[in-house]
């Protein structure tokens, strides 16, 4: 606050963008993303209820609105982003998913000429080191929805990049018996 600015009219300055505003959305982003961080491994092989899903969607705004008040530097936070706003444009929630899209298209917008494809392209490297983190951690089902929104949005191109991804896919499948869904999902996937 400006020392020789009486409080009200420094509180009624909503359009300057003060370092506390700033502050604020680094702590916002941290707990989103540890929120739904939280959420994906919580929900792993359950459906999504109705807090899970509010919560999502309240990371996903923060997400958006955080990308605003940060403005170009924004992009810089945008590697720890990325693969929540994209996993959830596979959400099986209507409302999760319009909430991604809002988010992904916003970002999309503004750092990479409205192209969702750049977008995905560009980030390439983060989302894939998200995909074998979660492989890693056991976290199989959401996967192959994730990697047809990749290649939904990205072209099928993008295949070359999931190599190690798609190792880790067949060692599993190779080693343990039991997934058919997983099995079924990689076949929707493949056609």
């Amino acid at each position: 606050q400006n020392p020789d600015t009486p409080i009200e009219e420094d509180f009624l300055n909503i359009w300057e963008t003060k370092q506390s505003d700033i502050t604020a959305c680094y702590r916002v982003l941290e707990y989103s993303e540890g929120l739904a961080q939280e959420i994906a491994f919580s929900s792993e092989g359950a459906a999504l209820g109705r807090e899970g899903e509010f919560s999502l969607c309240t990371v996903l705004f923060a997400i958006e609105s955080a990308c605003t008040v940060l403005k170009e530097d924004f992009k810089f936070e945008l590697i720890d982003h990325i693969y929540t706003v994209v996993e959830n444009l596979a959400s099986s929630s209507p409302v999760v998913r319009q909430y991604a899209q809002s988010c992904a298209i916003f970002i999309a917008e503004r750092f990479y000429q409205a192209s969702l494809k750049d977008m995905i392209v560009d980030n390439m490297d983060y989302l894939v080191e998200s995909i074998s983190a979660r492989l890693n951690s056991g976290m199989i089902q959401r996967v192959s929805a994730v990697l047809m929104v990749f290649c939904k949005l990205a072209g099928y191109e993008v295949f070359n990049n999931f190599k190690d991804i798609f190792e880790t896919i067949f060692k599993l499948l190779d080693y343990y018996h039991g997934y058919d869904d997983m099995c079924v999902q990689f076949f929707d996937l493949f056609s």
